[in-house]
């Protein structure tokens, strides 16, 4: 052999090689690649199986959470009813507390996607250790409703020129609609 032909053999030689290395490495990436994306998946899923084994638990704990919510905003009941045990549940608290009901103005009543906020507002009259029993029991006994605000304020009785020590209450029932 000749050297020019020598040299085309060597070419020829490395070029083969050379698409060997080439197709040995892209035959052998494809299913690397795969390999991989099946780790990634199997993680993934084992990862979800995990979840859904603790799903029953997690479930009554939302549920738990719901029904808490549900039971400190008053879902439910109708409104002549819902309206009804409030003034009983306020009026028992009330007389217990040797407090005056000075006013019971309307209820407003606002509408939203899914809720129905109902918005009650009360002015009590007594003294201030009287005012702060009744508003604690309100706060902790009243079912279905939340005290949402209470302003305390002093007016001047224009006969008797003394003051008065007012309260002004604002109670909400929130209910799906």
């Amino acid at each position: 052999m000749d050297r020019r032909s020598m040299k085309n053999y060597k070419r020829k030689v490395i070029y083969a090689v050379i698409t060997m290395i080439v197709l040995v490495v892209l035959s052998w990436s494809s299913p690397v690649k795969q390999s991989i994306k099946i780790r990634q998946q199997k993680q993934y899923l084992g990862e979800e199986i995990k979840k859904l084994e603790l799903a029953p638990e997690r479930i009554d704990q939302v549920s738990y959470q719901i029904n808490e919510l549900e039971r400190h905003i008053g879902f439910g009941g109708s409104s002549v009813y819902e309206q009804q045990d409030l003034f009983v549940q306020l009026s028992d608290i009330v007389a217990e507390s040797d407090v005056l009901i000075r006013e019971v103005p309307e209820w407003h009543m606002y509408v939203n996607n899914q809720l129905e906020i109902k918005t009650h507002s009360f002015k009590l009259e007594g003294r201030y250790r009287n005012l702060v029993k009744c508003i604690w029991e309100l706060e902790n006994k009243m079912n279905g409703f939340s005290l949402v605000s209470v302003e305390f304020y002093k007016e001047q009785d224009k006969k008797t020129k003394k003051h008065k020590l007012l309260a002004e209450l604002y109670i909400q029932g929130i209910r799906k609609v």
